[in-house]
């Protein structure tokens, strides 16, 4: 796990400053298009990684402490992304995301916080890889660099609410729910339903899941009906 965690930050070290060339759009082609150079990479070399063959795992932790172990990195991700926001790291994220120009001349170094950002999320993205082998048992190129994976992330990050702390977590659940519930009912279809749901989302709910919660807080809130609005009015 710890292995899998650094080379992926390692890696991000290597080819973060040839990425962050590309902007916008050719940015999230450049990465589609690096995963599927590792994949062709790695099925030619058999002898590193198995090549299409792959590698079975002759015996894993077991269900329960995989789970739980799952269950502790998931909550330390959270952890770290949730102070990494809230620090001077997460603040001058922040401001290259708000205006990079203008973060730039207030003197945050762009491609720095941008390499910050890249390394922390590779180093659990490496460690997610690493849980879904002891999950699965077996690991091949083409169900680890599957364009898949990066699909279903940003579907996640679109459903819960982009730029959002917890909407990916929102998106996950939501995501997963979707999945398995379809999944038993329209069977092979359910990809295919899936994107018509996800199409809709993005055109009618723009601002994911967390994004309707907030509104309708705000909107309650708002609201001189309810009793926190009434003593509002009144002390008014």
């Amino acid at each position: 796990l710890l292995v899998g965690a650094v080379a992926a930050a390692l890696l991000s070290v290597v080819v973060g400053p040839i990425m962050f060339r590309l902007r916008g759009h050719y940015f999230a082609i450049g990465t589609l298009a690096l995963a599927a150079i590792l994949q062709l990479v790695l099925l030619d070399q058999r002898s590193v990684s198995g090549g299409s063959s792959g590698y079975y795992l002759d015996a894993g932790m077991g269900e329960i402490p995989t789970y739980l172990i799952t269950l502790f990195a998931t909550v330390l991700t959270v952890v770290v992304v949730y102070y990494v926001v809230e620090s001077r790291l997460g603040l001058g994220m922040q401001a290259i995301h708000g205006d990079e120009e203008a973060a730039s001349g207030l003197g945050v170094n762009p491609l720095l916080y941008k390499m910050y950002a890249f390394v922390i999320s590779s180093f659990f993205a490496g460690l997610a890889g690493g849980l879904y082998a002891q999950y699965s048992l077996y690991v091949n190129p083409e169900s680890t660099l599957s364009v898949t994976w990066t699909i279903s992330t940003l579907v996640v990050v679109v459903l819960g609410g982009m730029g959002t702390f917890t909407g990916p977590i929102l998106g996950a659940v939501l995501f997963l729910g979707l999945d398995n519930f379809l999944s038993a009912i329209v069977g092979e279809l359910a990809t295919s339903v899936e994107g018509v749901l996800i199409i809709a989302f993005m055109i009618f709910l723009p601002a994911g899941l967390y994004g309707v919660l907030s509104d309708r807080v705000l909107d309650r809130d708002r609201d001189p009906t309810n009793i926190g609005g009434e003593r509002t009015t009144e002390e008014g």
